[in-house]
């Protein structure tokens, strides 16, 4: 049987739940982190929360260009790999580590912004990234 004919897709909510501030989740990292479409020196990747009330819920983070934006991300992404306990290897591109370390756990809480969805302004959240660490027992 497919797994597709597994699952009750009248249960499904297209609904994208925003996850509250100010509160640590931890989350595991999935494959796939990837170059930007939109910028090719921006990172993109996304993680599981897999624990608690939001178990499950995909939430995504990137890091930006560091000749952009400064050196304070070189920084922020090493706070990463010091939170999954993984270290990155000499001339290994971040992607390629991102994509290595897939299914690595860590903490972080996530932050809110609104867009402008076709004219309505939206919330949206994310990884707040200057915040990953380790997970705490």
């Amino acid at each position: 049987m497919s797994s597709w004919m597994e699952v009750d897709l009248t249960t499904v909510s297209t609904d994208n739940e925003v996850l509250p501030e100010g509160v640590y989740y931890d989350f595991e990292l999935l494959p796939g982190a990837k170059p930007s479409r939109w910028d090719a020196d921006r990172i993109e990747c996304a993680a599981k929360v897999i624990n608690g009330e939001f178990a499950g819920k995909v939430k995504y983070f990137s890091y930006p260009d560091p000749k952009k934006v400064g050196e304070w991300v070189r920084g922020v992404f090493i706070r990463l790999t010091h939170a999954v306990g993984i270290e990155i290897q000499e001339n290994e591109h971040p992607v390629d580590y991102l994509n290595r370390i897939a299914g690595s756990k860590f903490s972080a809480p996530v932050k809110h912004r609104v867009v402008d969805a076709d004219g309505v302004d939206t919330t949206k959240d994310e990884i707040k990234i200057g915040n990953i660490r380790a997970i705490r027992s």
